[in-house]
C-alpha cells in the first residue's frame, strides 16, 4: 500500500512539473523577440498583442505582469483587427546581439491612427515615453514623414521592449517594420516618387476631363471630375500628404476628409457609370438600383456630422464595396449591347472593384495588413483612371467623328438641295436644247429696261423650214440644227457693239422664244 502511495505521489509530481514546464514554455513563446540583423535593411518582426476588451490595462499593470496569459503572438504583417474602438496593446522586443549600438527606425506605415502611445522599457522600468496620432498636430511627430516613425538606439548586447497602446475610430492595424535609417530613406524616396507619378497621372486625367466638360458641358464629365477629385483627395489623405502640406495644425480636418471623400467618390463613380454606359437605355432596372444607391450615399453624407465616427466610416466603406460590385456587374450587361467604350470600362472597373474589395476586406479585418492590401486601392484607382481616361478620349474621338460625319452629311445635303434648286431654276428659265434663256427671261429683261427708262430694241430671227426638217429627218436632227444656229447667233452677237445682256452683266443677249424663233436684245 505504501508503495502504491509513493508511486501515485511520484506521478502527480511529474505531472505538475510537466504542466508548469508547459505553461512556462507557452509564456516564453508569447514573448516574441526579434534579433537585429545588420544584413537586413528592413525586418518585419513577430509581435505580441493584447486587447482591452474585458478590462483596461495601464503600463504599470503590464510591467507588473497583469494579463500575461492573454498575450498572443502574430507576425506584424497580419495585424488587422477590423473596425473597433477597443484599445489594443502591442509588444515588440528587439535584441541587439552585436558589440556596437544599433540605430533603427520603428516605422508604422500608416498615416492615420487616432491615438498611439509608446513606452520603451528594459523589461522592468520605463526608459522613454512617446505620444503620437492623428489627434495631435503634425509637428508632434518625431520624424518629418507622413508615417509614424520612432527612431531608436539599442545598446550592444541588450534587449529592449516597446509597448504600444493604439486606439482609433477606424480600422485597427499595426504593420510595424524595423528599418535601417539609410535604407528607409532610400526606399521612401522611391516610394514617394511612385506616389508623385500616381498623383501626376490622376491630375492629368482630371485636367483633361475638366477641359472636356468645359467644352461639351455634359454631366457625364462632371461626375467623372467628382470621382477623380474625390479619389485624388482620398489617396492624398490616406497617405498623409493632405495633413502634412495643407492643414498640419488641424487634425480634425484630416479626419473629416476621410469621412467625406469615400461617399463622394462613390457618388461620382455611380453617376458617371450610369451615363457612360447609358444604363437607362440598355438596362433600366439596374439603372434604378444604382440611382437608389446614389441617394443612399447622399443621405449618408448628410448624416455624417451626427453619426458615430467609427460607424459612419464603416457604412461608407460598405456602400463603396457594394457600389463596386454592382458597377462591375453593369459593365458586362452593357457590353452585350456594343456600347462604345464598354470594353475599356469593364477592364478598368475590374481593377478598381477588385482593389476596393481587397481594401475593404482588409479594413474589416478579414485580410492581413501587408503592403499589397494597404496599397490595393492605389493600384486599382491608377489602373482604372488610366483605362477610363483613354476610354473617354476614345469616346470623344468617336463622338467627334460622328458629329463631323453628320455635319458633312448635312453640308452635302444642303449642297444637293442648292444644286437641285439651281437646276430647277435653270430649267425654268432656259431652253433645254440650246441652253439659251427662254421667253420669260426676255420678258423680265424688257420690263427691267422699260422700268429704268432705258432705250431698248429687239431683233427677231426666225427659221421658216425648221418644221420640215423635224418632219422629214426627225426631232434629233432638228435639235442639231437649232443648236448649231444658236451657237452661230451667240458668236455673232458677241461681235455686235450694242447688245444688252438678259441676265447679269455678262449674260446671254440671245433668247429662244419658241421652236424656230430667237430674239436679240440691244
Amino acid at each position: 500500500m505504501r508503495g502504491h502511495t509513493l508511486f501515485l505521489l511520484t506521478i502527480l509530481s511529474l505531472a505538475t512539473l510537466l504542466a508548469g514546464a508547459s505553461t512556462d514554455a507557452r509564456a516564453a513563446r508569447l514573448v516574441a523577440t526579434t534579433v537585429i540583423d545588420a544584413r537586413e535593411p528592413v525586418q518585419q518582426p513577430v509581435i505580441d498583442w493584447l486587447a482591452e476588451a474585458d478590462s483596461p490595462y495601464s503600463i504599470d499593470d503590464l510591467l507588473s505582469g497583469a494579463g500575461a496569459a492573454n498575450w498572443q503572438s502574430i507576425p506584424s504583417t497580419e495585424t488587422s483587427f477590423g473596425y473597433t474602438t477597443t484599445p489594443y496593446w502591442f509588444r515588440l522586443t528587439l535584441r541587439n546581439p552585436h558589440d556596437t549600438p544599433s540605430e533603427r527606425y520603428l516605422a508604422i506605415p500608416l498615416p492615420y491612427m487616432d491615438d498611439i502611445r509608446v513606452w520603451q522599457t528594459d523589461g522592468e522600468r520605463i526608459i522613454s515615453e512617446v505620444m503620437l496620432g492623428e489627434r495631435l498636430p503634425y509637428d508632434a511627430r518625431l520624424i518629418d514623414h507622413p508615417f509614424f516613425i520612432i527612431p531608436i538606439t539599442l545598446p550592444p548586447q541588450t534587449a529592449h521592449t516597446w509597448l504600444f497602446r493604439l486606439q482609433t475610430q477606424g480600422s485597427m492595424e499595426f504593420p510595424i517594420e524595423v528599418w535601417q535609417p539609410q535604407a528607409f530613406w532610400e526606399a521612401q524616396t522611391r516610394y514617394q516618387q511612385g506616389l508623385a507619378l500616381f498623383y501626376g497621372f490622376l491630375l492629368l486625367g482630371l485636367t483633361l476631363t475638366v477641359l472636356l466638360w468645359a467644352r461639351l458641358r455634359e454631366s457625364l464629365y462632371g461626375f467623372y471630375i467628382l470621382f477623380l477629385a474625390s479619389a485624388l483627395l482620398l489617396m492624398a489623405a490616406q497617405h498623409g500628404h493632405t495633413f502634412r502640406y495643407l492643414w498640419p495644425t488641424h487634425p480634425d480636418i484630416q479626419n473629416l476628409i476621410l469621412f467625406w471623400a469615400v461617399p463622394l467618390c462613390t457618388i461620382g463613380a455611380i453617376e458617371f457609370s450610369r451615363r457612360f454606359l447609358r444604363l437607362r437605355k440598355h438596362v433600366r432596372p439596374f439603372d434604378k438600383l444604382l440611382a437608389g444607391l446614389t441617394w443612399l450615399n447622399v443621405a449618408h453624407l448628410g448624416l455624417v456630422p451626427v453619426l458615430p465616427a467609427s460607424w459612419a466610416l464603416q457604412q461608407a466603406v460598405l456602400l463603396g464595396m457594394l457600389a463596386s460590385v454592382l458597377l462591375a456587374i453593369a459593365g458586362p450587361l452593357v457590353l452585350m449591347h456594343r456600347q462604345p467604350g464598354a470594353l475599356s470600362y469593364n477592364i478598368g472597373w475590374l481593377f478598381l472593384a477588385t482593389s476596393v474589395l481587397i481594401n475593404g476586406l482588409q479594413k474589416f479585418g478579414w485580410l492581413p495588413a501587408n503592403h499589397f492590401t494597404l496599397h490595393a486601392l492605389l493600384y486599382g484607382i491608377g489602373a482604372q483612371s488610366a483605362l477610363l481616361t483613354f476610354g473617354l478620349v476614345d469616346r470623344l474621338y468617336r463622338e467627334r467623328t460622328r458629329r463631323i460625319r453628320a455635319e458633312q452629311a448635312n453640308v452635302r445635303l444642303e449642297q444637293e438641295r442648292a444644286q437641285a434648286a439651281e437646276n430647277h431654276l435653270h430649267a425654268a428659265t432656259h431652253d433645254p436644247v440650246t441652253g439659251l434663256p427662254n421667253r420669260s427671261v426676255l420678258v423680265e429683261a424688257l420690263q427691267r429696261k422699260i422700268d429704268e427708262g432705258e432705250p431698248v430694241g429687239i431683233l427677231l430671227v426666225r427659221f421658216n423650214r425648221l418644221r420640215d426638217i423635224d418632219r422629214t429627218l426627225g426631232q434629233a436632227h432638228a435639235d442639231v440644227v437649232v443648236t448649231m444656229a444658236a451657237e452661230r447667233l451667240r458668236n455673232e452677237s458677241i461681235l455686235l457693239p450694242d447688245t444688252q445682256p438678259l441676265t447679269g452683266q455678262n449674260g446671254e443677249s440671245i433668247a429662244r422664244l419658241n421652236g424656230s424663233t430667237f430674239a436679240l436684245l440691244y
